[in-house]
């Protein structure tokens, strides 16, 4: 199946739905209205954000492989978020889920 962006129009084939949305595609049976690829944020389309710079970003410095700083809002893009804060925050509580399932499946013999 041949899945379109309605964002950025990028073309993409995939075996099914399932699979497109395994490859971080918003695209039916998950999402059904839109789709748009892993690229693209749903809101773009969805509350029709802009996201021309992204695009026009891409245009001049290739796509991206995956999702980063320049595929965000054209509102997002000049002041794009403090990921390295985001991951300050984040590591530690994701190594204490880490610790705390596998304790839990120590605890159940697993």
């Amino acid at each position: 199946m041949l899945f379109k962006c309605q964002c950025c129009g990028f073309e993409q084939d995939f075996l099914d739905g399932e699979a497109a949305f395994e490859a971080g595609w918003d695209a039916p049976p998950h999402f059904t209205g839109y789709i748009c690829c892993n690229l693209c944020p749903a809101v773009c389309v969805v509350l029709n954000a802009g996201h021309k710079r992204a695009h026009a970003y891409w245009a001049e410095h290739g796509r991206p492989v995956e999702f980063d700083l320049h595929c965000v809002t054209d509102d997002q893009f000049d002041n794009p978020p403090d990921f390295t804060k985001i991951q300050t925050v984040l590591e530690p509580l994701l190594k204490k889920l880490h610790d705390a399932l596998n304790k839990n499946k120590s605890r159940n013999g697993r």
